[in-house]
């Protein structure tokens, strides 16, 4: 699809900046995950403040909550140029002679995170973020049980080559990851990772390794609170969240930005539960914009699938060199491409086509871009962290909100002029796009 720059929307960067000061940064996360505060914002009501573990009884009793269930992996290594390491694993520092490799995505034996993790004969390819100076292809890196090679470098990226000794009893590249790797902490952390990163930096929903960040927005929910409160009516879908998310934006208008892509993986038997939800016009509760963006993908892959149906074609997948990769939702496909099809028939539409193929699970990628300008079809409340200035995150709430930025901007001065926390480790909030008194939102 050509790309017309004059249906993309217009959005100035520079709109979205606000100062936040370096101490309301929250460098770790609180003892209990649900006792962070809580913002909650209803159109036509006074802000309240609140805290996470009361979330159960600020949402309608038929409220369906979706969650993104990947895991983060111990992706950032620290390597020795050329010759064997002797460092200790509670050395946090860089010393000199050594490249941080973050493993960003995988590329041989499979692009499937799973597939990639368990393997147990090497090598294994990723690409890579390179850290340090004079990282080029040829260049030998070594760790306590990792061996890699750097094969091709193009910026800040490169393809890395993994080896590993054969053991009496094999292990995977997963393993040896959890063994020598370490957290990949966000950047504007600006700290080494401790062990109690391990675990705190996981929802406690995690099951499908492959993100080299937390869907943070998952972190405040503890065991309890899901199963006490939202047994039956919790959904969980996968997107593996790359370092893409804390990429800054550099340009001054968004429609000059290129979105990272992200690999999705929905279960049957979920989706089967959203389809279901939906049905019903039970309100649907995002987990974060990580969730938020699955969700919308996988309409915008229910629309494509109903318009070929319509023209009795099977649905184009184009530029993917993955046999099992399903569908790709393109960065500006929304806006040039609109569609009147509602939310249940998109996603019904999926379901069918997975029943159609005998297939239990679904795989994809998308790059998709919310931002003022976009038409939520499927989420009706959002439950998330507080975001960067100048982040394509922080965009997407905008775009969220009823009244957009200026909504936005009204709901972070209150929450700056109260103690609240920010970014990763920080507080929430819980953002309905319309009184959650008057249902799920129109075009359902």
């Amino acid at each position: 699809m050509s790309k017309n720059r004059l249906d993309l929307p217009r959005v100035t960067v520079a709109d979205y900046w606000y100062e936040l000061p370096a101490e309301r940064i929250a460098q770790h996360p609180l003892p209990q995950r649900d006792r962070a505060r809580l913002l909650v914002y209803e159109p036509g009501c006074s802000v309240q403040h609140r805290h996470f573990y009361e979330i159960p009884e600020l949402l309608p009793s038929d409220a369906v909550l979706v969650g993104n269930d990947s895991r983060v992996i111990a992706a950032r290594l620290l390597l020795r140029r050329g010759q064997s390491s002797d460092r200790t694993e509670s050395d946090t520092r860089q010393p000199t002679g050594f490249v941080e490799v973050l493993c960003l995505e995988p590329h041989l034996p499979s692009s499937d995170p799973a597939v990639a993790l368990s393997c147990r004969e090497p090598p294994v390819i990723w690409s890579c973020f390179l850290g340090g100076k004079r990282v080029r292809p040829g260049l030998a890196l070594h760790g306590t049980h990792l061996r890699g090679e750097v094969l091709e470098r193009n910026g800040q990226e490169g393809l890395v080559r993994f080896d590993w000794a054969r053991a009496a009893v094999p292990v995977s590249f997963g393993e040896l990851l959890e063994r020598e790797g370490r957290t990949p902490l966000p950047p504007y952390l600006n700290r080494p990772d401790t062990p109690r990163d391990r675990t705190e930096y996981q929802t406690v929903f995690a099951q499908q390794a492959g993100s080299v960040a937390a869907p943070t927005a998952g972190l405040h929910f503890s065991t309890e609170l899901l199963q006490r409160h939202f047994e039956g009516r919790f959904i969980r879908f996968t997107l593996h969240v790359g370092a893409g998310t804390f990429a800054p934006v550099k340009v001054e208008t968004i429609e000059d930005h290129t979105m990272h892509r992200e690999r999705i993986m929905i279960h049957r038997e979920q989706l089967e539960r959203l389809v279901h939800a939906v049905d019903r016009a039970c309100p649907v509760v995002s987990i974060g914009t990580t969730t938020m963006r699955t969700l919308e993908s996988l309409y915008w892959y229910g629309v494509s699938l109903s318009e070929a149906s319509s023209r009795q074609v099977e649905p184009v997948c184009p530029d993917l060199r993955d046999e099992d990769i399903s569908f790709q939702v393109s960065q500006w496909e929304p806006y040039l491409r609109p569609s009147d099809v509602p939310a249940a028939d998109a996603l019904r539409a999926v379901l069918s086509c997975m029943e159609r193929k005998g297939t239990s699970f679904l795989h994809g990628y998308t790059s998709l871009m919310i931002v003022p300008g976009y038409t939520f079809r499927v989420v009706d409340a959002l439950i998330t962290n507080f975001h960067q200035p100048r982040s394509t995150l922080l965009m997407l709430v905008a775009a969220f909100l009823p009244g957009g930025r200026e909504t936005l901007f009204r709901i972070y001065d209150e929450a700056l002029t109260q103690p609240y926390r920010f970014l990763s480790y920080g507080d929430a909030s819980l953002l309905w796009r319309q009184s959650s008194r008057t249902g799920s939102a129109p075009g359902r």
